[in-house]
């Protein structure tokens, strides 16, 4: 009777203990980067000014001016922003020089994780110096200004190889007791996780276009004042 309860506790011993279990791979996970708001721009900016002869019906003064523009923004999230940007203009000039500083809404929208579309629409202080025309006709005065872009954000790609790890661990009865075996493989398996600047908010690199209208008919010479720029970004 005691041999076959020996038996019987060794039996429900060795089931206990003899496990032969695999562990699923995990595969970590990058730490998603926190997003940084605030990016910079620097750039290119040509003033195309249409002014009217006093007294002259429809006969008008047209001057393309070539110019600096610097832009610094805070994006509230990937949907709305705002942004500060200044400019002058006077290489290349006919007869005009311009400078303009506003603030504006910046409405944004996103595609393909690196191209965006965005609108301005804000208020500025305008100043227009007409050389060598007439300088009481000089315009120095705050406007409502909108305008659109498009900004190409150089997305990075990171594709890490991560290592994989599966373990078989198996608990048996051996000469010197129970052992316990470990058997190790390891995996590298590529994960091509896409991290871009929008989303994930890197750091880098980015080019950007848009226009502006900043004067309609303003000023004794009724003139009309459009902006369109080009440069780079760089979000922090």
């Amino acid at each position: 009777m005691k041999k076959g309860i020996c038996f019987l506790v060794s039996m429900l011993l060795l089931s206990t203990y003899t496990v032969a279990k695999d562990i699923a791979p995990v595969e970590p996970v990058p730490p998603r980067i926190q997003k940084t708001p605030l990016y910079i721009g620097f750039g290119l900016a040509a003033s195309g000014v249409k002014s009217s002869y006093p007294n002259a019906g429809d006969e008008s003064l047209k001057d393309t001016t070539i110019g600096g523009v610097v832009r610094v923004g805070w994006n509230f999230n990937d949907h709305i922003g705002i942004e500060f940007r200044g400019l002058k203009t006077r290489l290349e000039k006919d007869f005009s020089e311009v400078s303009h500083y506003g603030i504006y809404i910046k409405p944004q929208m996103h595609f393909e994780n690196a191209v965006s579309l965005y609108g301005l629409a804000g208020y500025g202080i305008t100043k227009v110096n007409y050389d060598h025309i007439d300088t009481k006709a000089n315009i120095d005065t705050g406007t409502v200004s909108y305008g659109a872009g498009l900004a190409y954000h150089f997305a990075q790609k990171n594709a890490k190889k991560l290592k994989q790890v599966k373990v078989r661990e198996e608990t048996r009865m051996g000469k010197d007791g129970w052992v316990m075996d470990h058997e190790l493989s390891t995996q590298d398996k590529p994960n091509d996780s896409y991290v871009d600047a929008q989303d994930a908010g890197v750091k880098g690199w980015g080019l950007w276009i848009d226009f502006q209208h900043i004067l309609s008919a303003e000023g004794e010479l009724d003139t009309d004042l459009n902006i369109l720029s080009t440069g780079i970004l760089f979000d922090f």
